[in-house]
């Protein structure tokens, strides 16, 4: 299942590229996307240091009210963090993703190189452009409202894959994903298509941000489920 295994192999990838300055590396899953409905809204706090933290205040679902995006790096040292990206509306944590450091330093360690001479000011520059570099661009419709023709489990292949795929991990979260089986059959197409027209009839913008060493992600807000649903994500 393309999307949802894609951290898995990207964890695999990312590790034997970096070795940090003092030869130490980062352990446990590259990234962990997760995504909040506002009724069960607050992460629980991670009891961990903060290394890093920078806040913006922007209109992501817009209604014209500024809401919030955060940053936050927590863990005893570079080579070991969880930076966590969280946007909050409202009050209420309505979006969450997170990935660790090695995946982060994997982008800005030189081609060819094993060793990052300064790993703790590289990841703070990087940190620090990431939520300037949030794009906030109108909805695409003609993307939302062409013929959904490919039912895949791939969220980079069509939005409403990816609507889909976060409805049906929403209702599978205690039971989990049965290996080998086909989401297509179980995807809530009614909902999606509901969703959808729910995105289409009000004037939304699309989130963009790019994370760790090659991964990018546009997400919009749905008022009527009030939260963000990913609508493309790769790779």
């Amino acid at each position: 299942m393309a999307y949802l295994t894609k951290l898995l192999v990207r964890a695999s990838c990312v590790f034997p590229l970096l070795l940090l300055g003092c030869g130490r590396t980062e352990s446990g899953d590259t990234s962990s996307t997760q995504r909040f409905d506002a009724s069960k809204n607050n992460a629980t706090a991670v009891e961990a240091p903060s290394w890093f933290s920078d806040e913006r205040e922007v209109d992501l679902t817009g209604d014209a009210k500024p809401d919030t995006a955060h940053l936050e790096a927590v863990g005893p040292s570079v080579d070991s963090l969880q930076i966590v990206f969280t946007i909050r509306s409202g009050g209420n944590t309505v979006y969450r993703n997170s990935w660790n450091s090695a995946y982060a330093l994997s982008a800005i360690s030189e081609e060819g190189s094993r060793a990052i001479p300064h790993p703790d000011s590289a990841l703070r520059g990087q940190l620090r452009a990431f939520l300037g570099k949030l794009k906030v661009e109108p909805l695409d419709r003609k993307e939302l409202q062409q013929s959904w023709l490919h039912k895949t489990d791939d969220c980079s292949e069509d939005p409403r894959n990816c609507i889909a795929l976060e409805l049906l991990n929403d209702s599978t979260k205690t039971a989990g994903f049965t290996t080998g089986r086909s989401l297509v059959p179980l995807f809530d197409t009614a909902a999606v298509y509901g969703i959808v027209a729910d995105m289409l009839a009000h004037s939304l913008p699309v989130v963009s941000y790019s994370y760790g060493s090659e991964s990018e992600a546009r997400i919009a807000w749905s008022p009527a489920k009030h939260r963000f649903f990913t609508l493309w994500e790769c790779c």
